[in-house]
Parts: structure tokens; sequence; C-alpha cells
């Protein structure tokens, strides 16, 4: 996909704040509710 900072981007996903997968590359993990809350706790 592309390099950010000296690592190469293989896989992303675009998630709203409701949980919502807007899109994904067709190979990225299975995304699951628990961890899209894991991941606003920590970060919002």
């Amino acid at each position: 996909m592309c390099d950010i900072e000296g690592n190469h981007l293989t896989v992303a996903a675009i998630i709203g704040h409701d949980g919502t997968v807007w899109a994904q590359s067709a190979n990225f993990p299975q995304v699951i509710c628990a961890s899209i809350e894991l991941f606003k706790s920590d970060c919002c």
C-alpha cells in the first residue's frame, strides 16, 4: 500500500466512531466490537 515512517502498510480499515466498518482491505483481519471499544478508549 504505502510507507509510513519507514514501515510498509499492507492492510487498512476505515472504522466510524460508532464501530461501523466503512471500508477495509480484502485481507484485513476480522474486526470485533471489543477491539474497536478498546481502541476507542485508548486513544479518544
